[in-house]
């Protein structure tokens, strides 16, 4: 955890210019910058933010390859051509399952990745995935194991516990590692999040690919659910996130209806980090979008260094954030505040501890885990409350940029 990452704010600087590039658009050749100093950085900071076979396309586009480092190509190549390799696997079996779901009538919107990688971006290498994410009703959760067994897909261990007391997702795989995350929402049922699944259903379209019909969300809809996904995780933000973004607002141009989307991240509470998400993007990315929208989704209230806390944490990930509970005792929160945070770590909900350790919420058993949690975090910790004991200022400037990203999604999605 207390590894140095090399990345620095120039490298993402860069690397953001040339990620803004396409054809006809931003030009990024005149940059009068040390080739050898700056690109073999650059690359590092796409590779640990999941854009290097976007960065080598874009570059491509530019004819800027040719300006690199050959080994800095050739990494930024291989990361291409495994990605679309990946790829291809991946739709191989995505085909299967959305094909066996269809004869069972069971109804299926893409998600993530895999809607964005073969119907957003024109190609699909540029866009790296870790696994397949589909949203399905919750009436047809027990469905998929009997489809989805005929494929030699099966369910992983945890199955039967999500089923018992519902999560928003069940995971399968295949017996090559394939990965299958079937939702029932788009984000947990604990988020003061109101997505509306009636109408995310209702205005899904039907999309074609390889005589295969697909639903896909809203564009609308897909921004917004990439806008809360974003910032619903612990982690530092996501470049990648900020491309998908992008790639979007690009893809559809004047097809976007502005003011549904305004109109519903009001109504779903997701005000605050769309604007903030938009904003991002339009500063890193030059994403077009209208003035008038960025002006009526400005997050009142939101710290005033808001968008250089979320540039920050893209530039450097980590993962401080797995000791948040940590991270806070050293935050300018009140006392009272900070127990109140430690007391919420250390008794989590039993639906919590029910998906970590694989026990039915019910079950008194799942008592026992709870010291079982404590030792596990703490051995855990314990690097980090070393470091932070030696003021270390490496871990107390990453700590406290941990602290930031953490108030400001509890500002965010009201948690505060």
């Amino acid at each position: 955890m207390l590894e140095e990452h090399v990345s620095s704010p120039r490298d993402l600087s860069l690397l953001c210019q040339c990620l803004a590039h396409r054809a006809g658009g931003v030009r990024v050749r005149h940059l009068s910058l040390p080739e050898e100093a700056i690109w073999p950085g650059v690359a590092q900071c796409a590779l640990q933010s999941g854009t290097a076979a976007l960065l080598y396309a874009r570059l491509a586009q530019a004819d800027l390859l040719r300006m690199l480092p050959p080994q800095t190509v050739q990494t930024l190549q291989q990361a291409y051509l495994e990605t679309a390799a990946h790829n291809v696997r991946l739709w191989h079996w995505l085909r299967r399952v959305l094909q066996a779901l269809a004869a069972a009538n069971i109804p299926t919107v893409l998600l993530k990745g895999a809607h964005l990688a073969w119907f957003v971006y024109p190609n699909p290498g540029w866009r790296p995935m870790v696994d397949l994410d589909l949203l399905v009703h919750p009436a047809d959760l027990g469905r998929l194991k009997d489809v989805l067994a005929a494929l030699s897909i099966h369910p992983l261990p945890d199955y039967y516990q999500q089923v018992e007391q519902p999560m928003r997702h069940v995971s399968y795989a295949t017996s090559r590692g394939v990965l299958f995350e079937f939702h029932t929402a788009l984000l947990n049922p604990g988020w003061p999040v109101r997505f509306d699944g009636a109408a995310l259903w209702a205005a899904a379209r039907v999309v074609e690919r390889d005589g295969i019909a697909v639903q896909v969300l809203a564009p609308e809809h897909l921004l917004l659910h990439l806008c809360a996904h974003l910032f619903a995780h612990r982690s530092l933000g996501s470049l990648l996130g900020i491309c998908d973004i992008a790639e979007v607002i690009h893809h559809h141009g004047a097809a976007l209806d502005w003011e549904a989307l305004v109109r519903q991240s009001v109504d779903w509470g997701l005000e605050r980090c769309t604007g903030l998400t938009l904003q991002v993007a339009n500063a890193l990315l030059a994403v077009p979008v209208p003035p008038e929208v960025l002006a009526r989704l400005h997050p009142d209230g939101a710290p005033d260094d808001a968008v250089v806390t979320v540039i920050t944490g893209l530039a450097r990930p980590d993962d401080t954030w797995r000791f948040e509970p940590v991270t806070q005792l050293w935050s300018k929160r009140t006392p009272v505040q900070r127990i109140r945070a430690l007391l919420r770590a250390m008794f989590a909900p039993r639906r919590e501890l029910a998906y970590t350790y694989h026990v039915p919420a019910g079950s008194p058993r799942i008592l026992l885990y709870y010291p079982v949690r404590w030792v596990t975090r703490l051995g855990k910790a314990l690097p980090l409350l070393w470091a932070m004991a030696q003021r270390d200022p490496h871990i107390e400037q990453r700590v406290a940029q941990q602290n930031r990203w953490s108030q400001l999604r509890a500002y965010l999605f009201r948690l505060a």
